[in-house]
């Protein structure tokens, strides 16, 4: 556990007096000549204007030491930040939101689209507002799900000498219109269960589906469709809910949502849904050639439609500040009126003015890919620094800035006023909303309403002083380590996963030693069928599991993520090919395609 400030510097403090104390004797002792009044003795000294002058330079010198000590984080910590941002700022609140629509309003064949990013709020019980965004683009549609559940396969003829040993029933109701009617080309689900149910249907849908079939009605002949047509979501770059730049590895941030956020990736996507001719009662077959390990109790309200996952970010300007002559660094405040609510979560840019009829001008950030090419460089460059906050009985983190030179000397703007564009959280009061709280959209839907699905997850706060060295050179280890194919392989994987899991997190940490064994073989595979493409080396994976680690987890789950890590992860022109095998008996078996990067190669 970190030291409060003050018992910090009495930590120095108390170093600095035993020094003087007996190293003055030492120090006396060998060079009496020049020295010889620096034996002060081990005990406190009869004069106290000696003994004032001793802890008074004792607490000057404690100040300095741990000052000089704190400048080796914050140059990591803004290599770090650099290098790997993700770890420099708090992990928000999240949750899943649910858009239930009124068929009514609903007038359109090609649905409404609400964008992802669009802003939402709930207001807690003690009348504080929490502001949201969505994190997928949602379609409505004017569609329910009438009812859900598993059937006998000998319901269906057509399933008579198939290998089909169950089936999923998802029967769809249109309001309003006929499904022939509605530009429906996909539809997307999340699965809203409880986690025993969830993750056995996600593993249920992504192991053992070997196609779907679409019926219209009694007596129809179905539509059948192969298993490819229902993907899942939450892998793509389109579909992040950690906010991440652009030159951030994206394989990092699956790992640190799957760890924080789970839920993010229990949805699911129908395509080809337009090749059914249906009037307004269409049945989705989901064809399976494994009954589900355990009984799994589904109904319609396991399946919605219209939800999204949402973060607790929103944008905001800081309050203007005053530079003077009197201060090194500033508190950069994003609302004074509402300080214990709202917290920085990044500072996108930092901008300076004369006064209010003067344009603003960006000021470079220190660290920054770019100062070479900077047109606009003042030789004045702003720098932040995150701390806990100053007040003991305020959650959360602080940002203050400060302006340098880049030989890190003390510079000042020729302008007067700053202030910073800033994406914002409101610290801890999203863990106030319980699931099931209203959710008011800040532009026009077709909804009837918009509820909160499941509680908020915790806000995290981002590692700071000693921690912030630890994970760099982490980091840095670890690309030189992981899929080398050695020994060392399964050691680094665990400890990048640790990196980005939540600390001290048990469950985590069990997840994490479930990864029993890991193999990597260099193979060889054609890129595409067309032989002018040539051939690509490779990494065959072989991950074992154990599933006695994942009691209420699911470690299919971890591997579909890993399986996106791996194809990220691996070097240029390269590729991986995951296959995971569970160490107990009737265990979870599953091989994917190879990976190029987000693409299969093949």
């Amino acid at each position: 556990m970190a030291l409060a400030p003050d018992q910090d510097l009495l930590d120095f403090y108390q170093r600095e007096l035993t020094y003087l104390r007996k190293m003055g004797a030492v120090y006396a002792e060998r060079y009496p000549k020049v020295a010889r009044r620096l034996e002060l003795g081990p005990d406190q000294s009869a004069d106290p204007n000696v003994e004032r002058l001793i802890e008074s330079f004792a607490f000057l010198t404690a100040r300095i030491q741990r000052n000089f000590e704190a400048d080796f984080p914050e140059i990591t910590g803004g290599l770090l930040g650099l290098l790997y941002p993700q770890y420099m700022a708090p992990i928000p609140s999240m949750a899943i939101a649910r858009f239930d629509v009124d068929p009514k309003q609903v007038k359109l064949t090609s649905g409404y689209r609400v964008n992802a990013g669009t802003p939402m709020f709930a207001t807690t019980a003690g009348g504080n507002v929490c502001r949201f965004r969505t994190c997928y683009p949602v379609t409505l549609w004017p569609v329910s799900v009438e009812s859900a559940g598993f059937e006998s396969t000998v319901a269906y003829d057509f399933l008579d000498g198939s290998n089909v040993s169950a089936v999923l029933c998802l029967r769809l109701r249109a309001h309003g219109a006929n499904f022939r009617d509605l530009e429906l080309d996909r539809l997307r689900f999340h699965i809203e269960a409880n986690a025993l149910v969830a993750n056995g249907l996600y593993a249920q849908l992504f192991s053992f589906l070997s196609g779907v079939a679409l019926i219209t009605g009694p007596g129809k002949r179905p539509t059948r469709l192969p298993a490819s047509v229902v993907t899942p979501v939450g892998f793509g770059d389109d579909e992040a809910v950690l906010s991440y730049p652009l030159h951030a590895q994206p394989a990092y941030r699956l790992v640190q949502e799957f760890f924080h956020f789970p839920d993010k990736f229990l949805f699911f996507e129908v395509a080809e849904l337009n090749r059914a001719d249906a009037d307004d009662t269409l049945d989705i077959l989901f064809l399976f050639d494994r009954q589900p390990r355990e009984r799994l109790a589904v109904d319609r309200s396991t399946f919605s439609l219209g939800a999204t996952p949402i973060v607790n970010l929103f944008a905001k300007t800081s309050e203007p500040l005053r530079l003077t002559q009197r201060a090194t660094e500033y508190k950069l405040v994003p609302d004074l009126r509402r300080e214990r609510a709202c917290e920085i979560h990044t500072v996108h840019s930092v901008s300076a003015s004369s006064d209010a009829s003067d344009p603003s001008r960006l000021l470079t950030p220190f660290f920054a890919f770019d100062h070479a090419s900077d047109q606009h460089a003042t030789g004045c460059y702003w720098y932040a620094r995150r701390q806990p906050s100053e007040h003991a009985d305020m959650a959360g983190t602080d940002i203050w800035l400060s302006f340098l030179d880049l030989g890190l000397n003390r510079a000042v703007p020729a302008m007067q006023t700053v202030f910073a564009h800033t994406t914002c959280t409101n610290r801890s009061l999203a863990e106030q909303i319980p699931a099931g709280t209203p959710l008011e959209v800040e532009e026009a839907a077709p909804v009837t309403r918009t509820i909160c699905v499941t509680k908020p997850t915790p806000q995290t706060s981002p590692p700071m002083g000693g921690d912030t060295l630890w994970r760099l050179v982490s980091h840095l280890s670890l690309n030189h380590l992981s899929l080398s194919g050695g020994s060392q392989s399964l050691a680094a994987l665990r400890e990048i996963l640790r990196l980005h899991a939540v600390e001290g997190d048990a469950v985590a940490e069990q997840q994490i030693a479930g990864l029993s064994r890991l193999t990597c073989t260099p193979t060889v595979r054609r890129i595409g069928r067309d032989a002018w493409r040539g051939f690509c080396r490779g990494m065959a994976i072989t991950l074992e599991i154990d599933e006695r680690k994942f009691v209420g987890s699911n470690p299919f789950l971890l591997a579909a993520v890993l399986n996106r890590f791996f194809g990220l992860y691996t070097s240029i022109n390269s590729y991986t090919e995951l296959t995971v095998v569970g160490t107990q008996p009737n265990g979870i078996r599953k091989s994917w395609p190879p990976m190029a990067g987000d693409r299969p190669l093949l």
